[in-house]
């Protein structure tokens, strides 16, 4: 380890009171080292991750530059690094990436027939998937198609499409168009097969025109008012406004407890009240009984610490 101009093999912290009482011994140091070297290796992984990341994406840029033209289908994740202790630098991320497209366009050029005529039936065993029938409309207003049925894999944020509404497109999305339109029931009476599906990705300005939504499940395809298209995402929270989970249990035990102790307490000033006839002790018990079933709750909040509202 470095610090300043010397190396040492290690680190340790030590807390030591200025008046140790006689015959005891001071805390014991505690080692830093397995700690430190945890945190820088959280770092590099960090830093090598950044990196990859960069690389990747100016790889990407670059073949965009090169061609004129971008398409969201090209990805680095074509040719993945495979090795978890090298990182590929641009121009090795794009050469393995155009080799990649080269060999998917080769394959695709000599078995396209084949793979365009297959049928494929869409539905599986638990399966719960969303579907549309509509029509998709350019920026300019164009119809790129015109009453399909299909699926669109929304990218950046959670949408929610409803029935008989126009949706406009405020992402990059991809959108899997099954078949020509019809009644949703119908097409999963008719094993949900395709004929000639289609991708294409869709960006900012391109609307949704929706006159069906269905959702399948294993008993069968659902006609809904509106479907949520709901994308999974790693938000970023600053570890000042975390928000720590409370231990429910442990309030409830704590509320319980003080709960007990006021009922308790009140039933024997009550009872004592009665048989010595003194009734302010009764009086004052039945309020502590009150104060235990309704406003125990209220107490421990505020020893807590948390907000009090009446």
């Amino acid at each position: 380890m470095l610090f300043g101009n010397g190396t040492y093999n290690g680190v340790s912290f030590k807390v030591v009171p200025s008046d140790i009482p006689s015959g005891e011994d001071a805390p014991e140091a505690v080692d830093l080292t397995p700690i430190l070297k945890a945190y820088q290796k959280l770092l590099d992984r960090i830093y090598w991750t950044s990196v990859s990341a960069n690389n990747s994406a100016s790889a990407v840029w670059n073949i965009y530059d090169r061609a004129d033209q971008k398409d969201y289908g090209v990805t680095t994740l074509m040719a993945s690094n495979a090795y978890d202790s090298v990182v590929l630098s641009e121009g090795m991320n794009e050469i393995l990436t155009l080799s990649a497209m080269q060999q998917l366009a080769t394959y695709y050029d000599a078995n396209g027939d084949d793979l365009d005529d297959l049928r494929i039936g869409l539905y599986g065993n638990g399966m719960d998937a969303p579907f549309v029938r509509g029509s998709i409309i350019d920026e300019f207003g164009n119809k790129v198609y015109d009453d399909v049925i299909f699926t669109p894999f929304f990218q950046s944020d959670s949408v929610t499409l409803e029935r008989e509404m126009d949706h406009s497109v405020k992402q990059n999305t991809l959108v899997a168009v099954w078949t020509d339109g019809r009644d949703l029931t119908t097409w999963y009476a008719d094993a949900m097969q395709t004929d000639g599906y289609e991708t294409l990705f869709i960006e900012e300005g391109y609307t949704l025109r929706i006159s069906q939504l269905g959702i399948c499940d294993d008993t069968g395809m659902h006609t809904e008012p509106k479907v949520e298209f709901k994308v999974t995402k790693v938000d970023y929270v600053s570890p000042g406004l975390a928000k720590l989970h409370k231990d429910h249990d442990a309030d409830e035990g704590t509320k319980n407890w003080v709960k007990g102790i006021c009922i308790a307490i009140g039933a024997v000033l009550a009872l004592y009240g009665l048989f010595t006839r003194r009734y302010v002790l009764v009086i004052g018990g039945a309020a502590l009984i009150v104060f235990g079933l309704f406003f125990s709750d209220y107490v421990v909040n505020w020893i807590a610490g948390k907000k009090v509202r009446l």
